[in-house]
């Protein structure tokens, strides 16, 4: 990749180099793969090792390097790290990477790294989380990816589902009201029409008696 530099190698590690970024997908890496040749290096002092490219964070997270090594599992849920002081690839144990988008296994190859994107968020940098972008259309398919984009599909508009919420809460308490007070208010009118009787029939029966002593 362009503004590399290369570091002293070592008989485990050669053609060691930092990277501006390192490929995000399978394609990217197989691409940069056959760049770095390193199924072609016979280390004099190890000839019986086959290295195979790795584009991976070093210890402090603040570069990315590419390197001709052996691959390695890395085993409980880490991101994967090149050490530039022992030259070898071992877990960033600082890292969860289960927690991530998308999650690591509990063991995975070195060789899949690119896989788990948020391992290679730098510190110190301007990067974030969000502006992480898995550029597939470089690599030939046909959309893009991000890992902003991952989360934009699991969050939800939650102040229009509140607003949403509380209408629908507010429709409801309006028309249980109403109904209680159309059922009070009904009530209301029928003991109005009962008392209107009761006094007119007593009224009524009081002009009878006062009507019969009078004759």
């Amino acid at each position: 990749m362009a503004d590399s530099e290369e570091i002293t190698s070592s008989c485990y590690a050669v053609k060691i180099q930092i990277e501006d970024r390192c490929p995000s997908t399978r394609s990217g890496w197989i691409r940069q793969a056959k760049l770095k040749q390193c199924s072609n290096i016979v280390l004099p002092c190890q000839k019986q090792l086959t290295l195979e490219y790795h584009c991976l964070p070093n210890t402090w997270q603040n570069r990315t390097i590419s390197v001709c090594t052996m691959p390695k599992f890395i085993n409980g849920h880490k991101c994967a790290e090149f050490n530039l002081r022992g030259n070898s690839i071992q877990p960033l144990y600082e890292t969860n990477c289960s927690q991530y988008i998308p999650p690591c296994p509990f063991r995975y190859s070195s060789l899949v790294a690119y896989k788990y994107q948020r391992c290679y968020i730098q510190k110190n940098s301007k990067k974030t989380e969000e502006s992480i972008k898995v550029d597939r259309k470089n690599d030939g398919t046909q959309k893009d990816i991000s890992v902003d984009s991952v989360w934009s599909n699991l969050k939800y508009p939650w102040p229009l589902v509140v607003l949403v919420l509380f209408v629908s809460v507010g429709v409801g308490v309006h028309c249980v009201w109403k109904k209680i007070c159309g059922k009070q208010q009904r009530s209301n009118h029928h003991n109005r029409l009962v008392t209107t009787a009761v006094v007119t029939e007593n009224s009524s029966l009081t002009e009878v008696e006062l009507n019969g002593h009078l004759v």
